[in-house]
Formats: structure tokens, sequence, C-alpha cells
């Protein structure tokens, strides 16, 4: 850092390498990076497991809080989730194939090859809504099959 003025006065020139607001805003922009990076951790790791444990491919985890912590738009929370689902899906499903006769490569492949079919066209549609009807459906949606599983269990 180099410093101008007479003792006692020294000012920081953020010009040559002081300590100026460019130099804060940077400090303060990489602490925001790993401030999200670390949430993003935290968010892949409760996705994780709670996919694996109710086969919910971490979307119902991932897109609130995505939405709440990270503070993606709704339309980039789902995009994103879908993203990453793939990579939970490969590791679930290569863990699980290793128990014999758990996985239905059958049903894989009929329930696959159709929502793929209807995911390429659904996400058209994704893109076409606004941010507050995705939200909406999305809490709908969690609420009305929360309510199904909850009577079902005779909660």
């Amino acid at each position: 850092m180099t410093v101008r003025g007479w003792p006692g006065f020294f000012i920081a020139d953020p010009r040559i390498g002081g300590y100026g607001r460019a130099r804060r805003a940077r400090c303060r922009s990489a602490m925001t990076r790993m401030k999200v990076t670390l949430l993003a951790i935290l968010v892949g790791l409760a996705a994780g497991l709670l996919g694996a444990l109710c086969g919910v491919g971490g979307g119902i985890v991932m897109v609130p809080a995505f939405v709440a912590l990270l503070g993606l738009e709704h339309k980039q929370a789902v995009a994103t989730s879908m993203a990453v689902i793939i990579i939970t899906a490969i590791a679930a499903t290569l863990n699980n194939s290793r128990a014999n006769n758990l996985i239905d490569w059958k049903v894989v492949a009929a329930v696959g090859a159709a929502s793929a079919v209807s995911a390429w066209f659904g996400s058209d549609l994704m893109r076409s809504l606004g941010n507050q009807t995705l939200a909406r459906i999305f809490g709908l949606l969690l609420v009305v099959f929360g309510a199904r599983m909850l009577w079902k269990a005779g909660i």
C-alpha cells in the first residue's frame, strides 16, 4: 500500500493499491461468494439426504432454499434444481443399483421416457410463466401432496 500525506495524516491512495472503496467492495464480494457457496453446500447436503430418504429428488428442499437462502428468482431456482438433481439422482441410483432388485428398470424406462418428453415442454412452460405464478404452483403442489401423505399416514 502506498500512502501520501504528512506524519499523522496518512491517506491510503486507492488508485495505487490502497484500502479504498473498491478494495473493500472486492472483499465484501468475496465474502458474499463464500457465504453463498457455504449455504449452497448446506442445501446440497440436506437435499441429497432427504432426496435419498424420501425419493423427492431434492427439489422440494432445493427450490425453496435457493429462493430463501441464496436469493435466486423462482425460475432460476427451478432450473438450477433440475440441473443439480441429475447429479444427485445418478449418485443415489448407482448406490441403489448395488442391491438386487431394488430398482425396477422397466418402470425406469417407461417413466423416464415419458417424463423426459414432458419435462422438455414443461421447461418451456416454466420459462413463460412469472416467478410469482411458479411459486404459487409449487406451494400448492407441496400442500396438496403433503396433506395427502399425512392423511394416508393417519396423522
